[in-house]
């Protein structure tokens, strides 16, 4: 029987000096984090497999994860460099057992590789230092990206940036500098566990480390140019909650979003299993504060199947995916390790992002691969510790990690055009040689990863089984060539002290060899004597600018001391010099939402992102939004600056591009907030009808009707009030149907909100009250409201027991039929904010009174079902909102999320509609009810906000009294 554990220990701090079963893992004396908690479905008892695409595991959707704080930082360039204090407890243990050895049957490794490549490789083009160990701190966690002109080096826990001659241009810097003047953890806590991501296709910089302790964060910073010192798109987002600890957290970059694999620990302590998040990358791009990420768990039940982390798939070069391709997230089994694997295998996962509606996405593993021949990662001559891998001059071991059951960093993926690559690598011991137990580096090339995938090639690197020196830690990539390139450790205990070395192979070579002789970016001349820690993970990367030309990021010791390591960076070419600029590379999107589009330049249109639009003329809050398809622009009517008398706007605001116009028509009276207003066409010209409205400083409201011409800026009154016979009443959900004007409920404010359904038609200008009443006996004001086909629908609403409680209720209303039927209830309680008809589906965006809310609700109304889609860029509530239905959406204004009124607008765009073919009438039938399920959500009324609640009444006829307590102004 092969040992089997469904979960690992607590995190332990111990000191140098200390040792035992478990060793420690980082620096400076604090824990690790990034990422957020989750638990896997099962779709169906896993078996080994190869080529079968159906999911073994469904992981468990968490949701979108939330960002607690957002900033733009001034230049990089500009800034202080931090210094960080040597640490007195420099490791931190990282979770699992360490076998005393291979826990099952050690079969031979038939792919071993015992002697270089008999071709001569090519020497380094350039070889320089990177930081010192600053902090007192291990391990290192050395890696780095390559950019067209800078060269972006990370550690525990500095980075520094240089020119590709090796000229340092900023630091080294502690990590957090990164986070300088934003606040939170992410300024005050330095932790470790980088990873820096170059993307070659927005000529963009990723760096990002966690937070050590509660609330637990990830701290993510992305150029805002292709400037690595200059400014930053600054994102603090939280990890389960804040409530859990994500370590080892490993990144790629993906057409759609940039993808995070982590270890999470509930607590900080109790492994729960390995997380998996898609940071929109559309949206980060942008600068957008609050991006989609959407989350993912697969706990380790069985444990084997997480073991100790995956790996994302890392875009190289510029040829994209075929079209909706995943990421892929790979890990590894060895059945000689801790977690009681079968077999040797791969394990294949895929991550589908929707960025449309995140609750659609899915991370399943759908392939189990054997190994084409059997690995062994447990090497015996650790004995259970973290002492594995001799040096010269001292009895101290350094860590070898094969123990630990994942594969290294990075996972690089590549199309090639008539086929996929992934490559990755894996610590492992590769026998015994004549002076025993080697270790060596088993890699792997993947194919065709999306239809079947396959394990091409494999290899175990160890010529150590016959020159005794252990190679270990390892990092591999592809370039354009087809070209393989393996970096990684060496020592041994006589005469090589740890050094990075490479070895290669060519496209076509024979398989599963490094043809390849051997090369040194460094060699070492020192040993670490103080720490049996080293890594835990090192990288190599492809220059875009020729995509041929590998860079190795690693470390190695100058001088032998207790934990002396320096970061080392060199570069290489296989062909022997930098190879010409690929010519055949089709131009990318810089910008994919919802999978990779086709390679193809000219096939594939750029999809849907929010982005800023220009600021209101003024803060301004209460307005309605309104699109007027006759010019194809989008107006602000009505609303206030302020909630205090007198505030109220005077004329229309009309949005063109990149600006707002305060046009010259007048409003017939400042009743101008929470008005009823749409397109109506009379004589056949069409008008913005407003009806209704109130205003601050009587705190009333008005029964007056006007309309305005966009066309010709003109702004009459309509002899027709609303709503005849009903005193003191804003009306509530509004939406136009048929060239009508619907009001569904509303508030007779300060005492009701109200049933009646009004129906308004522009000429000969008339109302009619409508015979069916909302089904709420408590009526429902500020309602969202939507058009779509033939039928008007709802979600939300506010009744007021006293104070405005918004509520879940949720309908559809007919009309022709003058009926109304419940419908599913919307996902939460919201009220003051539109409901839009975006692609014949309900889009219910933010709200929720007081406190508002980013989140975006969208009903079905074919299927009855109501998802929840990415949310808005910020959280409002009664702002001026619309939609044209199929490309764009505006919102401008409103209340934010910590109460200000604001000026700031958004736009959602789609420069090709992703509405397809979608029927205009759905045809599923909701269920008809005289009354509808109340769920509210009470809200109480605040007690130290400086704007009371109005006592609406209109002009005329007598106002009613103002109460004494009065809650907020409409």
């Amino acid at each position: 029987m092969k040992k089997k554990s469904a979960s690992k220990s607590a995190p332990a701090r111990r000191s140098l000096s200390e040792g035992g079963f478990f060793k420690l893992r980082i620096a400076v004396g604090v824990l690790l984090c990034f990422a957020a908690i989750a638990f896997v479905v099962f779709a169906q008892p896993r078996s080994v497999q190869s080529g079968n695409s159906q999911p073994i595991f469904q992981a468990q959707y968490r949701g979108v994860s939330q960002v607690v704080h957002f900033d733009i930082s001034p230049p990089l360039r500009d800034m202080k460099p931090l210094a960080w204090p040597q640490c007195t407890k420099s490791e931190n243990e990282e979770q699992g057992p360490i076998p005393l050895g291979p826990v099952g049957p050690v079969l031979p490794d038939k792919a071993v590789q015992r002697v270089p490549g008999k071709i001569a490789i090519p020497g380094p083009i350039i070889s320089f230092d990177g930081n010192s160990n600053l902090c007192g701190c291990s391990p290192p966690d050395p890696n780095g990206a390559v950019g067209p002109n800078h060269v972006v080096t990370m550690a525990n826990l500095h980075f520094q940036i240089f020119n590709k001659s090796g000229t340092s241009l900023f630091g080294p810097a502690a990590n957090n500098t990164l986070w300088s003047g934003f606040g939170g953890g992410c300024q005050t806590s330095n932790s470790g566990d980088p990873v820096v991501l170059y993307d070659q296709l927005a000529d963009r910089w990723l760096l990002s480390q966690f937070t050590a302790s509660a609330p637990y964060l990830q701290c993510v910073a992305l150029s805002q140019t292709n400037d690595p010192t200059g400014a930053y798109y600054r994102w603090a987002i939280l990890v389960g909650g804040g409530a859990n600890f994500g370590d080892y957290p490993k990144a790629g970059m993906w057409p759609d979003a940039y993808y995070f694999s982590t270890r999470e620990f509930a607590g900080g302590s109790t492994f729960v299993g390995v997380g998996a998040y898609a940071l929109d990358r559309c949206q980060a791009l942008v600068g957008n504060p609050n991006p989609t990420i959407v989350s993912f768990l697969a706990p380790p039940n069985p444990a084997y199947v997480v073991g100790d982390g995956l790996l994302p798939s890392d875009l190289d070069g510029k040829t994209l995916p075929p079209a909706g391709s995943p990421n892929y997230f790979v890990g590894s089994e060895d059945n000689n390790g801790p977690y009681g694997a079968p077999a040797d295998a791969l394990t294949v996962w895929k991550f589908h992002y929707d960025p449309m509606i995140p609750a659609n996405s899915t991370f399943m593993l759908t392939n189990t691969l054997p190994t084409l021949q059997p690995f062994n990662s447990i090497l015996a001559l650790c004995g259970g510790t973290r002492a594995c891998i001799p040096q010269p001059g001292t009895s101290n071991r350094i860590d070898h990690l094969g123990y630990r059951q994942r594969p290294l960093f990075r996972l690089a993926y590549r199309n090639f055009g008539n086929h996929e690559s992934l490559v990755t690598n894996q610590s492992v011991s590769a026998g015994t040689g004549p002076n025993g137990e080697v270790s060596g580096i088993r890699w792997w090339e993947l194919r065709s990863p999306n239809s079947s995938p396959v394990i091409f090639q494999e290899g175990t690197y160890a010529p150590g089984l016959t020159d005794g020196i252990h190679r270990w830690m390892g990092s591999i990539a592809m370039n354009s060539l087809g070209d393989m390139a393996l970096s990684y450790s060496a020592s041994d205990g006589t005469t090589t002290f740890p050094s990075v070395y490479y070895t290669g192979r060519h496209a076509g070579d024979p398989p599963g060899q490094m043809t390849l002789g051997e090369g040194s970016v460094m060699n070492g001349t020192g040993s670490q004597t103080g720490s049996n820690r080293w890594g835990d993970y090192t990288s190599i990367d492809i220059d875009p600018l020729d995509d041929t030309t590998f860079w190795v990021v690693n470390e190695y010791v100058p001088t032998t001391s207790s934990i002396g390591w320096r970061l080392r960076i060199g570069a290489f070419n296989l062909a022997g010099a930098p190879g010409p600029s690929p010519t055949a590379t089709p131009t990318p999107f810089a910008c994919v939402q919802g999978g990779s589009p086709s390679p193809t330049p000219t096939a594939t249109p750029a999809q849907c992102t929010w982005g800023p639009g220009a600021a209101l003329p003024s803060v301004g809050t209460r307005m309605v939004g309104v699109y007027f398809p006759a010019n194809g622009k989008f107006y602000a009517m009505g609303g206030r600056s302020s909630d205090v008398a007198g505030s109220e706007f005077v004329h229309p605001f009309e949005y063109t591009p990149n600006s707002w116009v305060t046009k010259s028509a007048s409003y017939p009276d400042t009743f101008v907030n929470n008005m009823a207003c749409g397109v109506l066409t009379e004589s056949g010209i069409p008008y913005i009808y407003c009806a209704g409205g109130s205003e601050v400083a009587s705190q009333m409201t008005t029964s007056r009707v006007f309309r305005y011409n966009p066309i010709t800026d003109v702004i009459g009154t309509v002899p027709a009030p609303f709503p005849p016979g009903a005193a003191n009443t804003l009306p509530g959900g509004f939406s136009v149907f048929n060239n009508k004007l619907y009001t569904l409920g509303g508030f007779n404010v300060n005492v009701a909100a109200t049933r009646e359904i009004y129906e308004f038609t522009p000429g000969p200008a008339a109302w009619v009250l409508k015979n069916t009443l909302l089904p709420d006996t408590n009526g429902l004001a500020y309602i969202p409201t939507a058009t779509i086909g033939n039928f008007i629908y709802t979600g939300g609403g506010a009744e007021y027991p006293g104070t405005l409680t918004d509520t879940t209720n949720s309908y559809r209303y007919d009309p022709t039929a003058d009926s109304i039927t419940t419908i599913a209830s919307i996902p939460r309680a919201t009220s003051n904010t539109r409901g839009l008809n975006f692609c014949n589906k309900l889009y219910v965006l933010g709200g929720q009174f007081p406190t508002p809310s980013s989140e975006v609700d969208i009903y079905d109304p074919a299927a009855n079902t109501w998802t929840v889609g990415a949310p808005m860029p910020d959280a409002r509530r009664n702002s001026a909102m619309d939609t044209d239905g199929t490309n764009r959406v505006w919102f401008a204004g409103g209340y934010d999320g910590g109460g200000a009124i604001v000026a700031s607008m958004y736009i959602f765009n789609c420069p090709v509609s992703p509405c397809g073919g979608a029927s205009p009438t759905p045809t599923a039938t909701a269920t008809a009810t005289a009354t509808a399920t109340r769920t509210p959500t009470p809200t109480a009324t605040p007690t130290a906000t400086p704007t009371p609640t109005p006592i609406v009444v209109r002009p005329s006829p007598t106002p009613r009294p103002r109460p004494t307590s009065p809650p907020p102004r409409p």
